[in-house]
């Protein structure tokens, strides 16, 4: 008799997911156009945004920001931020970034990241030439740098990715094939798989594992440890890589759901979108379900308790670690 997983709990795990920005050069099908077809240009000043980071390091204490969009580095606040958490030892940013700035330019901002996860886009990045120039660019920073590298698994552009995720070897990358996922197709009851995949192409992509080399595994020194808890007592405890890698895979197999959950968004996660609006995590705001903006982040009713899943999906695949129990 197959198991099931009744409870998910994450320690050491308090991260902001900040979409900082809806633009980007890019502009690729699989992406809603409410990533990409705004502007660079932050809706508040420099010195809101600098507060309304005080507030955050004050009240959640330690962890880390990963900075997205749109394009992250194109926002005119990207080096301001950068210097700003330099000063707090107790907070990282990780960066994704599409990298399609000169290597000088990625060059000014790598080092000071905890980490980058550069995403790979066949559908722009589409020549041998072009693949072979974002490849050379990219790993040349991965001695400053974590650096993880994610195959954005296009359909149209299948068998060129399935050909370099199979050549592909690098004991300092971490390289993860990841599945493009219908973030807002009917997003109030379902989110789901883009359905451009063959039936061939999804068994494929179901067996593929992301590629943890073994020095970006001693290199990175990641304190979480997340235990899961089966239904005939039995449990499993996950530290460092091997986390990521139960996650990814959980989410590449469709086995994100955890509807009806008792879970802990909000109480060590935020998601931030690009116009400074504050929610419990990445389903809520998706759904413009704020708690909070840098405007008025001084009167923020903070949540102090856990929040009933309601959803089909876990989509944010980071939320999948969120401490949860099924009710």
């Amino acid at each position: 008799m197959a198991r099931e997983l009744i409870s998910i709990h994450s320690s050491e795990l308090t991260y902001v997911m900040w979409m900082v920005n809806d633009s980007c050069p890019f502009k690729c099908w699989y992406c809603p156009e409410t990533t990409w077809g705004g502007t660079s240009a932050p809706s508040y000043d420099w010195e809101t945004c600098s507060h309304a980071l005080d507030v955050i390091f004050k009240k959640y204490k330690r962890g880390y920001f990963t900075l997205n969009g749109g394009e992250p580095t194109s926002w005119p606040y990207y080096t301001k931020v950068l210097e700003k958490f330099d000063n707090e030892p107790n907070w990282n940013i990780v960066t994704m970034s599409n990298m399609s700035k000169s290597l000088g330019s990625i060059k000014t901002w790598a080092s000071k990241n905890a980490q980058v996860v550069a995403s790979f886009h066949p559908n722009v990045i589409n020549t041998e030439e072009k693949r072979r120039k974002w490849f050379d660019k990219v790993l040349s920073i991965k001695e400053e740098t974590l650096l993880q590298i994610r195959l954005m698994w296009d359909p149209l552009h299948f068998d060129a990715l399935l050909k370099i995720y199979n050549d592909f070897n690098d004991d300092d990358i971490y390289l993860e094939p990841a599945r493009i996922v219908d973030l807002y197709n009917d997003l109030k009851d379902h989110v789901g798989i883009v359905n451009e995949y063959t039936p061939e192409q999804s068994k494929i992509l179901g067996t593929l594992r992301s590629k943890i080399g073994k020095n970006f595994i001693k290199r990175s020194n990641d304190p979480i440890v997340t235990t899961l808890t089966y239904d005939n007592g039995n449990t499993q405890v996950l530290k460092n890589m091997d986390t990521w890698d139960w996650m990814q895979n959980i989410s590449v197999t469709k086995k994100n759901r955890f509807k009806g959950w008792s879970c802990s968004i909000g109480l060590n996660n935020l998601y931030i979108d690009p116009k400074g609006n504050i929610a419990k995590a990445v389903c809520k705001g998706s759904r413009q379900l704020f708690i909070s903006n840098f405007d008025t982040i001084d009167h923020t009713e903070w949540p102090d308790r856990n929040t009933r899943c309601t959803y089909e999906w876990c989509f944010c695949d980071p939320e999948i670690l969120i401490s949860k129990r099924k009710k």
